[in-house]
């Protein structure tokens, strides 16, 4: 497959597409053949998603991003682990990029330390980061660049981020921009401080979808909104 759409990259600078879906379609080999056709082309919006990239096939990604029209990445369901996140990271603030999807990446918490240090110099105001295995730790780090960085959307579900985590992430919500949270998939015992946060936040839509709510959660959501 990958050689077919390495024939199709050569002539990609020539056409006028601004959507580029290539899920299941490549392999590192493929993202290598990326990088001078989306410099050259009017792509804005690429997803790879469940390609078979590892961290290679991300730094190839990262390096086709750059100087390139693309906005909107999707990686989502390619194991390219925290090494794949910092190559991508790497390059957020030389780039376009309002929107990066890390949907079951494996990035885990080192990946969200290296997405975190440096999303307050990026443009990234859409943040998918969904069964990725977040604890407590990928949960402080995430909160310490919310205050600073420009992220309208945040989906953290389906991560263990813990009580303490949550704490954090309810701490720094109410100084964030984030209009938009999904934290559907999380314990419940996790959500109170998330649920308390609300009122002093930006936030005009929530996901919780299958968090298991209790009568003492459902209540207290109930009473802040």
């Amino acid at each position: 497959l990958d050689d077919i759409f390495i024939s199709l990259f050569m002539i990609l600078p020539s056409t006028k597409l601004q959507n580029l879906h290539l899920d299941h379609a490549i392999t590192d080999k493929g993202a290598t053949a990326l990088v001078e056709a989306l410099n050259q082309s009017q792509v804005t919006h690429l997803s790879l998603a469940s390609c078979y990239l590892t961290a290679n096939g991300a730094h190839s990604v990262a390096q086709a991003i750059v100087g390139s029209p693309v906005t909107h990445l999707t990686l989502m369901a390619n194991c390219i682990k925290s090494q794949g996140a910092l190559h991508i990271a790497q390059i957020l603030e030389l780039s376009n990029l309002t929107w990066l999807n890390f949907y079951n990446t494996d990035i885990g918490d080192e990946g969200v330390k290296n997405l975190s240090q440096l999303l307050p110099k990026s443009k990234i105001q859409g943040l998918e980061l969904g069964f990725n295995s977040i604890t407590e730790s990928g949960a402080y780090y995430l909160a310490q660049a919310l205050p600073t960085s420009p992220i309208k959307m945040l989906d953290i579900r389906a991560n263990h981020i813990g009580v303490e985590g949550a704490q954090s992430l309810a701490a720094a919500l109410p100084l964030s921009q984030v209009e938009e949270l999904i934290a559907s998939y999380i314990q419940s015992e996790c959500m109170d401080a998330i649920i308390k946060s609300l009122p002093q936040t930006k936030i005009i839509k929530i996901e919780l979808v299958s968090n298991n709510l209790g009568y003492k959660e459902a209540k207290l959501l109930a009473e802040v909104l």
